[in-house]
């Protein structure tokens, strides 16, 4: 059986937001954790509906407009966001345990700045492969 490059991408997408909600839930039960309403590294807190339709359409616009990049950085980003908007809805809040110098994050927000970066790194490349 041949397995499909969309079939692909949503099994490793899946299985990157499962391990997510997995360490979430271990950090629930044997770490302090940080309930983050706002967005990335705790900023703009307290807006909940319209972070939950960010998610949404952000998601929605990389899956339909595909920017550029390199499919793994689609699906970092894509999971990431998918996993943070499951606590959302079913939390309240984003569960962040990852001690950092200045703010607590989760292993999703790690895929999405890793996408992120990845994005930025193709876009420099291909600017800097153009002049």
């Amino acid at each position: 059986m041949r397995v499909t490059p969309s079939a692909r991408a949503i099994a490793i997408s899946s299985l990157l937001v499962v391990v997510d909600q997995i360490t979430k839930l271990l950090a629930l039960q044997w770490v302090p954790v940080v309930r983050n309403t706002g967005v990335s590294f705790g900023a703009w807190q307290h807006i909940d509906t319209s972070l939950v339709a960010a998610t949404v359409i952000l998601v929605a616009m990389i899956t339909v407009v595909r920017p550029k990049a390199s499919q793994v950085s689609e699906l970092l980003i894509i999971a990431g966001g998918i996993s943070n908007l499951i606590d959302r809805i079913l939390r309240g809040a984003v569960i962040d345990w990852i001690p950092g110098i200045l703010f607590h994050f989760n292993l999703a927000d790690v895929m999405i700045t890793m996408g992120v970066l990845w994005i930025f790194l193709s876009f420099s490349r291909t600017r800097t492969s153009s002049l």
